[in-house]
Parts: C-alpha cells; sequence; structure tokens
C-alpha cells in the first residue's frame, strides 16, 4: 500500500493479486452498455491484480474528492497492462475513461466517469436511471416507460445529472424541474424499479 497527503486529502493506493475470475459481476448494474461490455468481459477474464484508489477527507467536497480521484485513475490508466476500471457498477475501458477525464481541462465535469447511466425498455416504453449520484449525497434518478428514444432519454439523464452535481441541487418529492420556462416535470419520491432502494422519479416524455 502507498499513502501520501495532498490538497488536505489523504490518498491510498492498495495493489492486490488473486486468481482471475470473470471480471464483471454486477450485470444487472451494466446493462445497456453494449458493446463496451462485452469486450470488457473478455478482456478482465485476463487480469490477475488490481488497484485499488481511495481519496479521503472530510475538509473537500464530494466533488473535490471526485476531481481528485478521477485525475488519479486516468494517470494510472496510462500504465502498461490496465485492463480497465472498475466503477459505478461495471468496467470501463481504460482509453475511455481517460478520455472522459480530461474534459476536466476544459472545465467540464467528466460525468461518465463518475455516473453510469443505464436503459432499458420495459413493456410500456423506455426507462432510464443514474447509478454514482450517491456517492455525491444525492439521490439516484430514474425516469420511467417513457415515449422517448433511447438517445432523447440519454441525453435528457445526463443533462439532468449534470446540472444536480454541477450546481450542487438537491431535488425533492413533490417538486418540478425542466431545462426552459415552460417545461415543468414532475419529481416523486418512492422506492425505485431501476435500483433496490429509494430514488427520484422524473415524468418525462418528449415534446
Amino acid at each position: 500500500s502507498f499513502v501520501f497527503f495532498f490538497c488536505v486529502c489523504f490518498v491510498v493506493f492498495f495493489f492486490f493479486f488473486f486468481q482471475a475470475e470473470d471480471g464483471i459481476r454486477d450485470f444487472c448494474l451494466s446493462r445497456g452498455l453494449g458493446d463496451v461490455y462485452k469486450r470488457q468481459v473478455e478482456r478482465t477474464k485476463q487480469h490477475r491484480a488490481h488497484l485499488l484508489v481511495a481519496v479521503l477527507g472530510r475538509d473537500q467536497t464530494a466533488l473535490s474528492q471526485a476531481s481528485l480521484y478521477t485525475k488519479l485513475v486516468a494517470s494510472c490508466c496510462r500504465q502498461d497492462g490496465v485492463l480497465g476500471v472498475y466503477t459505478t457498477g461495471t468496467v470501463y475501458e481504460p482509453e475511455l475513461y481517460r478520455e472522459v477525464a480530461e474534459q476536466m481541462n476544459e472545465g467540464e465535469l467528466p460525468i461518465y466517469d463518475w455516473v453510469y447511466l443505464g436503459l432499458y425498455r420495459s413493456e410500456a416504453g423506455m426507462c432510464a436511471y443514474t447509478y454514482g449520484l450517491q456517492a455525491f449525497g444525492k439521490r439516484e434518478m430514474e425516469v420511467l416507460d417513457s415515449a422517448a428514444s433511447p438517445q432523447q432519454l440519454h441525453d435528457f439523464l445526463y443533462a439532468l445529472a449534470s446540472y444536480v452535481l454541477d450546481q450542487d441541487v438537491t431535488l425533492n418529492d413533490g417538486e418540478t424541474i425542466g431545462f426552459s420556462a415552460e417545461e415543468k416535470l414532475p419529481i416523486t419520491c418512492g422506492p425505485g424499479r431501476s435500483l433496490d432502494q429509494t430514488m427520484l422519479q422524473i415524468s418525462y416524455q418528449p415534446a
């Protein structure tokens, strides 16, 4: 293990060797990732060890800690032999993780490195959910049974997650939200259908 102090945060690295198994365990949380998921299943079967990275600090915001953590992990991804990054319930290609992390150089949040956006179809329409907001003290969100296309639903939830984290917004049961003066989408809080936890359900239908 290796520990150092940076920007009033403790940074911890643990290195583990182990017998390789299937690589990805949380299949239900990885649904919707498509070809990236399939490729990573094959790649992670080769792994023999992993590096655990943690950033600990009570005097920094969750956003500041996540930014430092992402920069450290992205740097680790430059090493030879890195097969993937396990976060938010799935394994991402190191090249993709680094590409998303570089968005911070442009002042943008690396949402895809922090929040997994899951998409699936129900009998009544398209559904989508977040997985990762809880690490920032926010409730996970889901949109259920929407007539929106997968791309529309993805873009909507991405924009909403970005807004919640960037502006440090806490959404509550009974409120409405929208990206224009006319748009008022109802928010309810209750048992999640996408994840086994209390979630915010956003009622979204395309215009």
